[in-house]
């Protein structure tokens, strides 16, 4: 599992999210509904783990009881690290609104 760190939460929080074991880093922007905590909107740009290496970038909104992902410039080899990041980053932000109470 990966971590995710909080920059600034307004409208739209802004996240830094890394996990070394997949090797990715990824600057995440997400909107919450301020009532249930559902996402509204979630995007995102994929870095390898140095900062520097791009890999593609994903937005997502919910379409009926889950979130649908277009997902662009990821490489076929990176596909399942970015799914399972995606993943990842999805259950630490519902985490966090829980107040980690899950």
């Amino acid at each position: 599992m990966g971590n995710l760190t909080i920059k600034s939460q307004s409208l739209a929080t802004q996240a830094d999210y890394v996990d070394a074991t997949s090797g990715l880093t990824i600057n995440v922007s997400y909107n919450q509904d301020n009532t249930t905590g559902d996402l509204k909107s979630i995007n995102g740009t994929i870095y390898k783990t140095d900062g520097m290496t791009y890999a593609g970038n994903f937005s997502g909104q919910p379409q009926g009881d889950e979130m649908e992902y277009s997902i662009s410039g990821v490489k076929s080899r990176d596909m399942a690290k970015v799914f399972a990041a995606i993943e990842d980053i999805e259950e630490l932000i519902e985490g966090e609104n829980n107040n980690g109470e899950e």
